[in-house]
């Protein structure tokens, strides 16, 4: 959940997830979200042919959030390696805990 942003790491995630899709079947990717690379990522989806896999959700407010956490086995903020990733801990890791 966020941005789709050049350094959000959403396009990266989506590459990891359409290698562990090909071993594991069960296995679903919740995007929740919008911004400037989120049609590069819907682009990464169709070319791995992951469209029944990958559930792109629109930006919900903060509130709704727990409930999607909710739902979800395990919580992934892929950030690049970029000079805030170093200084800014993501609120989702502490929202995801309680």
């Amino acid at each position: 959940a966020g941005t789709y942003k050049i350094t959000s790491g959403v396009d990266d995630l989506i590459h990891v997830f359409a290698s562990l899709s090909q071993n594991i079947t069960n296995i679903k990717l919740m995007l929740i979200g919008d911004g400037v690379i989120k049609s590069e990522c819907t682009d990464l989806v169709n070319k791995y042919k992951l469209n029944d896999k990958v559930l792109f959700i629109n930006s919900v407010p903060y509130s709704d959030l727990l409930t999607y956490q909710s739902l979800s086995k395990i919580v992934v903020c892929p950030d690049k390696d970029n000079l805030y990733s170093h200084f800014v801990i993501h609120v989702k890791y502490f929202d995801a805990l309680l």
